[in-house]
């Protein structure tokens, strides 16, 4: 599957109880490929890594299997649990080998 990124940021915010993520284009991914959201929980300081020590964290990281995609739409398998902001950099978590 010849995908043209391996991260891409959301064109809009995912909001709990969806199951569709927008890009800016059509980055050609695949029914049965895997996505991974991050967590963008307002007030965490992501460039220490250190928000699993704060009192009453939960991880809001959600994967995302593809069941449809059109353009610049992708539609997961099952909803996200937790809002996700725009901009956020989704990745492409799918790897095929060929070993000959």
């Amino acid at each position: 599957n010849a995908v043209s990124t391996k991260m891409a940021p959301l064109s809009q915010a995912v909001v709990a109880g969806s199951n569709t993520l927008f890009f800016n284009e059509d980055l050609l991914f695949q029914v049965g490929d895997e996505l991974v959201v991050p967590d963008t929980q307002e007030g965490l300081n992501v460039g220490h890594w250190n928000f699993p020590t704060i009192d009453n964290y939960r991880d809001q990281t959600e994967t995302c299997k593809i069941v449809a995609a059109s353009d610049n739409q992708v539609f997961c398998e099952a909803t996200f649990e937790h809002d996700h902001s725009i901009g956020s950099n989704v990745a492409y978590t799918t790897r095929s080998v060929v070993i000959r």
